[in-house]
């Protein structure tokens, strides 16, 4: 009896020991998860904005808009990562659904980052850091960037090499990137950057450089160009050449008691004449923004410190000889009250004037209203 009884005490340690370790093993994987989600170490997160529009444009009925952009980030290691983001709008009185970019990125050291997918254009500073709902200090987007008829891609699809590195106190940023070219619209002369599938084997090359002097301090030189004209064609040999300059300064201006934001960008897009009917004309695009605003923030009054006032002129200038010749000029005032950190109110009226060479000036204005939340 005694001998069962030790063999059943032994058996009875055995398994309190085993079943304590499988306990403390389930506890330290338990932790372990946690730790993954706790905040500052997601390995996934979602994030993005949304926004609604109101627009009374002159002599038209007014329209609302709304959108939601999710931006999805994932980290696999501490070396590769992917992100996506997914635009979902109402406008124009249609409803769409756009992938705005999703690439996946590897860290190959310190001063250098491959990136590959879809992806915003490097060479366009407003698109890639400028262009979200509420970061964006007006609700339109200056007129040079568009698909079709505009002088700058927003987004690219290939591959691209990018970093940064200091130099005695100051830093640079450089990318080079190949992507689809944009193709030839033999109609008008312009270029779609809107392309999903080549029209040659020629691929879009790009340069980047920034150099920040001081923090908040960035000047920026890009320089892309492509084949735009179809393989087996008498433009097959048309390409198109765009060089852009980008400027941005911000600062808290202790004697103004506030923030003054200026940023600028202006365009070159040349497209080369090949002498052929109907593309029989020098085809040099240009086009850009100045802006400037000046944010309150410093002050006592805790309603004006989140007001902010922005002034934006922009303007497309299309080749005198082109078929849709127009010089296009926008200034745009806004008024924006800051809700939080990510999230505002923004009133803006727009002042447009449209020039035909030899021809007549229209004239058009519109108030847009915005309410932007980032998440």
């Amino acid at each position: 009896m005694k001998k069962k009884r030790f063999i059943l005490f032994v058996a009875i340690i055995i398994l309190i020991t085993f079943t304590t370790q499988n306990m403390a093993q389930e506890d330290t994987d338990l932790q372990s998860q946690i730790q993954k989600f706790q905040s500052g170490s997601h390995q996934f997160m979602v994030t993005g904005y949304a926004l609604t529009n109101f627009i009374k444009p002159q002599n038209e009925p007014s329209q609302f808009e709304t959108g939601f952009n999710p931006i999805f980030l994932y980290k696999a290691n501490d070396r590769l990562f992917f992100e996506a983001e997914i635009e979902l709008e109402i406008e124009d009185g249609e409803q769409n659904i756009t992938l705005e970019y999703a690439q996946i990125l590897y860290t190959l050291n310190d001063y250098l980052i491959f990136g590959a997918g879809k992806f915003l254009n490097p060479a366009n500073y407003f698109i890639e850091r400028l262009h979200p709902g509420w970061i964006n200090k007006l609700p339109t987007m200056p007129m040079f960037v568009g698909h079709h008829g505009g002088m700058q891609a927003a987004q690219h699809l290939g591959f691209q090499l990018r970093g940064g590195t200091p130099i005695k106190g100051s830093k640079i940023e450089y990318a080079f990137f190949m992507s689809m070219g944009p193709t030839l619209d033999l109609h008008d002369g312009f270029i779609d950057f809107k392309n999903y599938e080549d029209n040659n084997n020629n691929k879009g090359i790009g340069l980047k450089f920034g150099f920040l002097p001081i923090p908040e301090l960035t000047i920026g030189y890009a320089f892309e160009n492509a084949t735009v004209g179809e393989e087996n064609t008498q433009f097959e040999n048309v390409s198109a050449t765009t060089h852009v300059v980008d400027f941005s300064y911000a600062k808290d201006i202790s004697g103004l008691k506030g923030t003054i934001d200026l940023k600028a960008q202006v365009v070159w897009l040349n497209i080369d004449n090949p002498n052929i009917a109907p593309l029989t004309f020098d085809n040099n695009s240009n086009g850009g923004y100045a802006q400037i605003a000046f944010r309150p923030g410093n002050v006592d009054n805790d309603f004006f410190k989140n007001l902010e006032f922005v002034y934006r002129y922009d303007w497309t200038d299309k080749p005198d000889d082109a078929p849709e010749n127009e010089l296009v000029k926008r200034s745009t005032i806004g008024i924006n009250y800051w809700l939080s950190s990510s999230s505002l109110f923004k009133f803006a009226y727009e002042n447009k004037d449209t020039i035909v060479p030899g021809g007549s000036t229209t004239n058009e204005h519109r108030f847009v209203g915005q309410i932007a939340f980032g998440f």
